[in-house]
């Protein structure tokens, strides 16, 4: 292939995936039709998708542009001219063929399908090898009919099971709450398990429950309309551990799940009922505790027929990211345990009916196509109907079981009526998968989905372009958690597709399991094992003049070093990298952790010729090639990036060096380079340029307290994880002790907060450390009153402050203005800086940052920050 523009890293470039940047985080805020046709653990956004292929094949960033149709308000949803696209390909030469080996949900090579591209997708794993087809083939081979197929047979199939379950569920019923029971093994009390007692919690009304203890050694609930929040945020279990309502004892984690596991006690807390003015909560009846339990008799009378026909998955649950999966402490070892009886009944009863609706449809192919639809039906509903089901009292709905990725056990779980129109129900799930066909449909081309490993010998030298998001290490152990939904889609899909296997095959499932192998350590080796085997397997499959392009996003180095040496083994060099969004921030695993909301993006060219390289003479090499990156970046935008997405992009730029020779060396006697080495310098280097590229002054001028307080003030908003907050200390020369003693910082667990800059300074400002920015900073903002007069002290360095106070007012408006939430401490700390900057002479434009003086001592001053850019202030 010619060079691409994928393969330039000047400004306009950088631009052009800023604004891909912007449009992947809209989309991955918006509910895509496509993504809610299977749930897969990792989605990448689909415009990052369509950028990586259009990047790869132009070269032309005009012509890039025009096929992007980022300037429409949801970019995933435009659908550029294929007959112009064509125009700008090679007609004559042979169809550009285009691979993605980790292919997942398909969402990175659906875009180049969507275009008319030769696109061929794979995946080990047979669920994601499931959700290719239906979301890749089917729906450009079925013919213009599919969704109303679709939607006519799931419509029988709900009708024949609700004709034999839909009876134990009341019409006006939506969701039953229940909690786990325990007795108290000091005073044997019986109470349930509630972190919380309300049952609405939302702007407009507030509804909870009011738990009693009965002479019996029973308890009694009550609905409290309004209740308080005092009386709302009261518990009976939180932080792992129960306090009985009776007794008041603390009974531990273990205690509880052992008393679970072996009594197995919930009870029905409230019921959610539709109402024709709305939605309302009553107690559960004697008839609705019937209801429940008439259902419960009816499914062990069939269960031995179940059972029989292999509808019931009695599997065991397999370790995952834990050397024990935490269901086994409940006594949950197999999956039809991790169901009530009720739910059960319908899952068999809707597995039974996929299968009898399915083979009275004539044609064979269809058959199986829309049993796999349908059977995605079955498996959305797994995820919506097991113990593990959360009530969101916020938006008074259920929440899916895998909304922590990992199945869990729910102290206070719900159960949603399946024949009811709820988030999570049959009939909701039949509406979100019939759209997501719909979305599919614009499909020009069928892709092929392969079901193999992709260290698979079998398609050597075929590709032009190979785009893929291989696993993170530990993010996500795709082969045991699949089976989750696995153990139910092979009962309904096995007579279909004769080649899936009875359980998710884990040979090549290429993640760091520590469940599978009962060691951290050697989970870790067989990712870092599998990954150089499946890039090694890349080269065979890329044309020599192919482009790979690899998204990858870890928090950890030792994963980073492993992706390092998967590169480089499998002889590739990185010729530009990119920052792009790609996750969502209100990922509940993401709060309070460093976790990146982007991914780099690297693009690799085969190494074709042997070179060597002595690792001491990179470093200076990657220290210019950070502090130009950093030049580049505009002091506006720079301020709204977060510090995770400059280090990616640091880590890009090392990749992209120390990968353009086979092998590397040292000067130094038994030393093996790898990334953390190579990223230490960098990491250092951008923390410290970056001081100076905003401030135009070494840290060293500013002070170690001064440049770590602004950094983390600027960048992380005052709060970092302990060890990025070790690393920031390093690189301004100063230790975390210090920091602490000196009052700058107070460590919460395992984050670090910086300190208020207001606090008790009663001495005068004789006692000041002429040399201590940070304490002349701390001291004007204490004594706000005496600003005017301190500023003319000789111990404060007013001309070093202002630039300071400058860019903390530019950078706390300029995220104002970009919606980004800011904390009440934030906003004092911003007036402060605002009467600061009053008496130092500036004025401030709310809209954007500062304005100068216009006095002619101003104007002949220079001005700080990026002069090409903009213009944040004149000092006198």
């Amino acid at each position: 292939m010619k060079p691409a523009l994928i393969e330039n890293s000047d400004m306009g470039v950088l631009e052009f995936f800023n604004q891909v940047s912007k449009a992947a985080k809209k989309e991955k805020q918006a509910t895509i039709s496509l993504n809610q046709m299977m749930y897969w653990w990792t989605r990448k956004p689909l415009v990052v998708g369509r950028a990586m292929v259009l990047a790869s094949l132009l070269d032309n960033l005009d012509d890039v542009g025009r096929f992007m149709g980022l300037d429409s308000p949801a970019s995933y949803n435009y659908q550029p001219p294929l007959e112009d696209l064509s125009a700008k390909l090679d007609e004559s030469a042979p169809p550009i063929k285009i691979l993605d080996p980790f292919g997942g949900s398909g969402n990175l090579v659906f875009p180049a399908a969507s275009l008319g591209l030769d696109v061929t997708v794979s995946d080990y794993n047979p669920v994601a090898w499931l959700i290719e087809k239906a979301a890749l083939e089917f729906p450009a081979t079925y013919g213009p009919n599919l969704c109303d197929d679709f939607l006519k047979h799931a419509n029988k199939v709900v009708e024949d099971t609700k004709r034999e379950a839909g009876k134990y569920f009341d019409s006006s019923h939506l969701t039953y709450l229940w909690s786990w029971c325990i007795r108290c093994p000091y005073c044997s009390q019986r109470f349930p398990l509630l972190n919380h007692m309300y049952v609405a919690k939302t702007s407009k009304r507030k509804v909870g429950v009011r738990i009693t203890p009965k002479a019996n050694k029973d308890f009694g609930v009550d609905l409290i309309e309004g209740i308080s929040d005092d009386d709302g945020t009261k518990y009976t279990q939180r932080g792992g551990k129960a306090v009985c309502i009776s007794c008041t004892n603390t009974i531990q984690r273990d205690v509880m799940a052992n008393d679970i596991a072996k009594r197995k006690d919930r009870e029905m807390i409230a019921i959610q009922i539709q109402k024709q003015q709305g939605r309302d909560y009553i107690l559960p009846t004697k008839k609705d505790k019937k209801q429940h339990l008439d259902a419960i008799r009816y499914f062990e009378a069939k269960k031995n027929k179940f059972i029989k026909s292999g509808l019931i998955p009695q599997e065991e649950i397999l370790a995952s990211h834990r050397k024990k999966n935490t269901l086994w402490n409940y006594g949950i070892t197999t999956w039809d345990q991790y169901f009530d009886q009720r739910q059960m009944l319908v899952m068999c009863l809707f597995a039974q009916n996929i299968k009898k609706v399915c083979s009275a449809i004539p044609d064979k192919s269809h058959q199986r196509i829309i049993a796999t639809y349908l059977t995605f039906v079955l498996a959305k509903r797994v995820d919506n109907a097991v113990f593990g089901v959360i009530w969101g009292s916020s938006r008074e709905m259920p929440v899916h079981a895998l909304t922590m990725r990992q199945p869990r056990l729910s102290y206070n779980f719900a159960e949603s009526n399946p024949f009811e129109k709820i988030s999570g129900s049959i009939i909701n799930i039949i509406q979100s998968i019939s759209r997501s066909i719909k979305f599919a449909q614009r499909l020009r081309t069928a892709a092929t989905c392969e079901n193999k490993s992709v260290t698979s010998t079998s398609d050597q030298q075929q590709y032009d372009l190979i785009i893929t998001d291989p696993p993170y290490g530990d993010d996500v152990q795709y082969g045991e958690l699949s089976e989750f939904f696995y153990v139910w889609m092979y009962r309904t899909l096995s007579e279909y597709y004769h080649e899936l296997p009875p359980r998710i095959p884990l040979d090549e499932d290429y993640c760091e399991s520590q469940g599978r192998f009962s060691s951290k350590e050697t989970a870790k080796q067989f990712f870092g094992s599998g990954l150089k085997k499946s890039f090694k397997s890349l080269n065979t499959k890329l044309k020599d003049d192919g482009l790979l392009v690899i998204l990858f996003a870890h928090s950890s180095t030792e994963a980073w070093n492993q992706f390092l040496a998967a590169i480089r083994e499998a002889r590739f060099r990185i010729v530009s990298s990119y920052a792009v969004h790609t996750e969502l921030a209100t990922n509940p695993l993401a709060r309070n952790k460093a976790s990146f909301m982007s991914s780099i993006m690297v693009t690799c060219r085969k190494i074709n010729t042997e070179s060597v390289r002595f690792f001491e003479d990179l470093i200076p090499e990657i220290d210019d090639s950070v502090r130009t990156m950093l030049g580049q970046i505009p002091d506006r935008r720079l301020l709204t990036l977060p510090i995770t997405d400059l280090l990616l992009m640091v880590y890009g730029k090392v990749l992209e060096i120390s990968t353009q020779h086979t092998e590397l060396k040292s000067y130094a006697k038994d030393f093996v380079p790898d990334f953390e080495t190579l990223i230490k310098g960098a990491r250092s280097a951008i923390i410290r340029e970056l001081m100076v590229k905003l401030l135009k002054k070494q840290p060293n001028v500013l002070g170690s307290k001064m440049a770590f307080y602004l950094i983390n003030k600027i960048f992380n908003n005052g709060q970092i994880p302990a060890d990025d907050a070790l690393k920031f200390a390093q690189a301004y020369d100063t230790t975390i002790p210090s920091l602490a003693g000196d009052g700058v910082i107070t460590q919460k667990g395992s984050t670090i907060h910086l300190n208020d800059l207001r606090r008790d300074m009663d001495y005068p400002p004789d006692s000041i450390d002429p040399q201590n920015l940070y304490q002349q900073l701390c001291y004007l903002a204490s004594h706000q009153t005496d600003v005017a007069e301190l500023l003319h002290h000789d111990n404060i360095r007013t001309s070093d402050l202002k630039p300071i106070v400058g860019l903390l007012i530019k950078s706390h408006n300029i995220k104002k203005n970009q919606n980004h939430a800011h904390a009440p401490s934030d906003i004092g700390e911003n007036q402060m800086m605002t009467n600061i900057a009053s008496h130092m002479g500036i004025t401030v434009d709310y809209s954007y940052g500062l304005q100068a003086s216009k006095t002619k001592q101003d104007r002949a001053k220079k001005s700080m920050g990026d002069d090409k850019q903009s213009r944040l202030g004149k000092w006198k």
